[in-house]
């Protein structure tokens, strides 16, 4: 799956390398942290939902014009508990790599819609201190699917920003139904080559993505902006065996545009 990886890696830098070349309206950097609900049923282990509070930083690069362009990275980290029971140390990590190209459709008075194609890999990692110490459990996907952004403008440089993006195709891995080894070495180079091994090809169905937004963002100091968003992911993905695993994560957060 190492090549599956470079050819990730190639397309990112390939993008990064349009961004800079393109010719656009404007180019904003964006810096973001967020607080949120995550609930995640990991029905390898236990058919019930662990919830609780998740932490999440972000920064997205964003080129709009006659094309709207995107890079977008997320890093968060929450833990979770049952309940029917104090799962103090459980946790859930959370990785989206994600970029888009979406071309304008329509531009009316103060609004304008961009659909496209769009890539992302996301990654959700979680140990389950109370049912399984021994096991990591996690949820790899490198997804390909359609996204659309809907710029509304405002007066006095306020402005609403909605976005969906809808994973169609993609390549996945989940652990083993039952593992027969009794313990996982939790160092940061096992973790990651046992999280990206056995990936499998699967549509909507078995790697379903979904991911929704609206954000609210008005003229900051000088020429930057502040923005104040609402987001909601929801994710379902299952292995050829074993069972799956669903995450719904809905956020509030606030932005830094540069």
């Amino acid at each position: 799956m190492k090549r599956g990886f470079v050819t990730l890696f190639v397309v990112f830098q390939s993008f990064g390398v349009i961004l800079g070349q393109g010719k656009f309206n404007s180019t904003n950097h964006y810096f973001g942290y967020s607080i949120g609900i995550a609930q995640a049923k990991e029905e390898n282990l236990l058919p019930k939902v662990h919830s609780g509070v998740i932490h999440t930083i972000a920064y997205l690069l964003e080129s709009k014009g006659t094309s709207y362009q995107s890079l977008e990275f997320q890093l968060g980290y929450g833990t979770l508990a049952t309940a029917i029971a104090n799962d103090a140390g459980s946790m859930n990590a959370q990785l989206l790599l994600g970029c888009s190209y979406n071309l304008k459709i329509r531009e009316n008075g103060s609004s304008t819609c961009y659909l496209g194609p769009r890539i992302a890999f996301t990654s959700s990692l979680s140990e389950y201190e109370t049912w399984d110490e021994a096991h990591a459990y996690w949820g790899n996907c490198i997804s390909l699917g359609a996204g659309g952004v809907l710029f509304i403008d405002l007066q006095s440089e306020k402005s609403l920003v909605m976005r969906a993006d809808l994973s169609l195709l993609g390549v996945s891995t989940r652990p083993d139904q039952h593992r027969l080894y009794a313990n996982e070495h939790w160092t940061f180079s096992n973790i990651v080559t046992i999280m990206n091994r056995n990936y499998r090809f699967g549509a909507w169905n078995s790697a379903f993505q979904y991911r929704a937004s609206a954000e609210y963002r008005t003229s900051f100091v000088g020429s930057s902006s502040l923005a104040f968003s609402f987001s909601l992911y929801c994710s379902r993905l299952k292995a050829d065996e074993g069972n799956p695993l669903k995450e719904i994560i809905s956020r509030i957060g606030i932005g830094v545009g540069l």
